[in-house]
């Protein structure tokens, strides 16, 4: 470390660069209100000028009322581009009211700030349910097939989410469906009783236990939202039947086998049926099963050819009816109304129903376009010097309709260096099993093995067989001959991360799955029984002149950056404003912006949480916060901006000196000490 003095004079000119936030936008450019909510982030562009020359690689300070709102950069502080401008993202904090947005750089002939004001709302958002028309109805939760609900019957809410002109909101939100019998315990839901209203709608099934009978339930459903004193609500009344006398009958839903059916002309090829098996019970007042009752069916919806194989039936010895539901070749939710006579001669007058749980038809098979591998940390700390520092893999498959996958769905992994191991089930399997739509398994490292990454950089790929994906112009829930669609590759781990126009390229020598088993990659249709170009899928339904019915292999690649244990290891440059390389054994700091680069060994961004810190002493003062690094697997320098100001009035005698220090926080080595490693940089001015 050496000293010296910093040679600063005042001056009583005046400052001649300016400090202006311009209009406020959306994320997406578009010239904003200045409200911000749940759903609407806003960008902030702070412009630094000197004269009409914009001022580059300067540091611009953003700060505000943090429970309103949440900017990013975390630490609140940017540099400036080579239009002199620094942008953040501000987001909804929870909070209402009015906030301020004070924009500040600490130059070297003094400071510029702005400030603009801005409002944290809660947007209008109106809870009900949808007519027969589809048309938003306030306030009322819709009930299927009505409000009376038969003893330990059930029956369907129904909700949706609107504005307050009375349009259905096309969003995604979230209610709390609460009731006395829910709140007791004497009745249940089949779904929990916080739901989220996809694209605006939801629905769940009631179903009354007999601690709750022969009286009435109030069930309100309420909007969850953050800030929001008075959300909006919908309720209905629903009448609970009472238990019947001794020759009354009642009816419950039992069973939906299976839950998950496949779309028409699908299902033999993903393991799932085209047909479900809906059961009911019909017993008497006294608890008994009863036998030859006519039980009639409907269906919720008929969606894409949804049918039901017979409209009737009658109950077996043991009291239980099924309906056969037939899939139909859209991908919907459905349910069974079933319905029969409470008393032997009274079918018309005084008929009770029951509802059953959902059952879902989907295509039942992962499709590339919905199929994809993430990581907890991208740049773990200590994993290119320890073993066994682990990264938590999630798998996620979807179908073509978005539907999670059939539970139990497997998904293989293979990493470039290190291991995948399954810590829940016991030991090294390189594959998972989904659940609703999901799977997890680790990565760890394992630096000390023959097999590494030279680079640091780890490329681990999830494959699992699947579809290829394809436009569905007409609707049709199936491939049509002329649809555009992806052709894969086979599935390959791209070690090296090549990739052109079209996106990632094999290179020999990478893994491969060999689909085919002809002992060579396939950059198109890997089936051997269709030429390639040929969509293949199980959307495919035609003969195989136009498209394969066979499944492929769908993938994603991932890279891990197998972040250092010392920081000591990490290349720390710093530039002044003209992004000139300053040296420290030669080149003072005077008052002004600098900014610090950060790498590993080989150019890649430094662990998550990594520290850019600095300090001063003397009359030397530094006015930005601390940088954080970000979760990221990037091969670039982290950057953070540096701004130091003169505090003194320029004392010979002191010494002056700025320390910029990067520190990794603490490892899960017992080898580092409390604060972690440290590489520092002195610079003196």
């Amino acid at each position: 470390m050496f000293s010296a003095t910093v040679a600063v004079q005042a001056v009583a000119e005046a400052i001649p660069y300016t400090l202006s936030i311009l209009p406020l936008t959306e994320l997406d450019g578009v010239t904003a209100n200045n409200q911000l909510s749940a759903e609407t982030s806003l960008l902030v562009t702070v412009e630094l000028l000197e004269g009409a020359a914009g001022l580059e690689n300067r540091v611009v300070v953003l700060e505000t009322d943090s429970t309103l709102a949440t900017i990013m950069p975390d630490n609140g502080a940017a540099l400036t581009d080579g239009n002199g401008q620094a942008t953040f993202s501000l987001t909804y904090g929870g909070s209402t009211g009015a906030g301020t947005l004070v924009a500040r750089y600490d130059g070297t002939l003094g400071t510029v700030s702005d400030e603009e004001t801005f409002e944290s709302i809660v947007n209008p958002v109106e809870i009900g349910s949808l007519d027969n028309n589809g048309a938003f109805v306030d306030d009322v939760i819709r009930v299927e097939p009505s409000t009376t609900v038969g003893y330990l019957g059930s029956v369907e809410l129904l909700f949706a989410a609107g504005n307050d002109i009375g349009e259905r909101l096309i969003s995604t939100q979230s209610i709390r469906i609460e009731s006395p019998c829910l709140l007791n315990g004497f009745a249940s839901l089949s779904t929990d009783s916080v739901i989220e209203l996809t694209d605006g709608i939801g629905s769940t099934t009631y179903t009354a236990a007999d601690a709750c009978s022969d009286t009435t339930d109030e069930v309100t459903a309420t909007l969850v939202q953050a800030g929001n004193p008075n959300p909006a609500s919908a309720s209905t009344t629903l009448s609970l039947s009472a238990a019947p006398a001794a020759d009354e009958r009642f009816i419950t839903f039992i069973s939906a086998t299976p839950a998950n059916i496949a779309l028409q002309g699908t299902g033999g090829g993903v393991g799932l049926e085209e047909r479900a098996q809906v059961t009911f019970e019909v017993r008497d007042g006294s608890g008994n099963p009863v036998a030859g009752q006519e039980v009639t069916f409907e269906l919720s919806r008929t969606t894409g050819g949804l049918a039901l194989a017979d409209v009737s039936a009658t109950t077996d010895a043991n009291g239980r009816v099924a309906a056969t539901v037939i899939s139909g070749t859209i991908a919907t939710p459905v349910r069974v109304i079933a319905t029969t006579e409470r008393s032997p001669a009274d079918l018309v007058n005084d008929p009770i129903s029951v509802v059953s749980d959902s059952l879902t038809v989907s295509s039942g098979i992962v499709t590339q376009a919905r199929f994809s591998v993430g990581v907890d940390t991208f740049n773990p700390a200590a994993a290119a010097d320890i073993n066994g520092i682990s990264v938590t893999l999630t798998a996620t498959a979807y179908d073509r309709f978005g539907n999670a996958v059939p539970d139990g769905t497997a998904v293989n992994f293979t990493s470039e260096c290190g291991g995948i191991v399954d810590p829940e089930n016991g030991g090294p399997r390189g594959a998972c099993e989904t659940v609703n739509g999901n799977c997890q398994l680790e990565w760890r490292s394992q630096p000390a093995a023959d097999t590494v990454c030279a680079d640091n950089r780890v490329t681990i790929m999830a494959h699992a067989l699947g579809e290829e994906a394809f436009s569905d112009d007409n609707g049709d829930g199936y491939y049509t001959n002329g649809e555009s669609f992806s052709d894969n590759s086979e599935a390959f781990r791209n070690d090296n991360e090549s990739s052109d126009v079209d996106g990632p390229t094999y290179d020999a020598g990478e893994l491969f799955i060999d689909l085919d088993n002809d002992g060579s990659f396939s950059g198109a249709t890997p089936i051997a029984n269709a030429p390639a170009g040929l969509y293949n899928g199980i959307a495919c339904v035609s003969d195989g002149t136009v498209c394969s019915g066979d499944a492929i292999s769908v993938f994603s690649n991932i890279e891990i950056v197998a972040g250092p244990l010392d920081a000591s290891s990490l290349t720390v440059t710093v530039e002044d404003a003209a992004a000139v390389l300053l040296d420290p054994a030669v080149d003072p700091m005077v008052p002004g912006s600098y900014v610090v680069r950060v790498t590993d060994a080989f150019g890649n961004v430094p662990p998550l949480g990594t520290v850019v810190s600095a300090s001063a002493t003397g009359e030397c003062e530094v006015a930005t916060p601390d940088a954080t690094m970000s979760n990221s697997n990037a091969q670039q320098a982290f950057t953070a901006g540096v701004s130091i100001i003169a505090s003194g009035a320029n004392d010979a005698t002191t010494t002056d000196t700025i320390t910029v220090s990067v520190t990794i926080p603490e490892s899960v080595s017992a080898t580092t000490d409390a604060n972690g490693r440290v590489a520092a940089t002195v610079i003196s001015g």
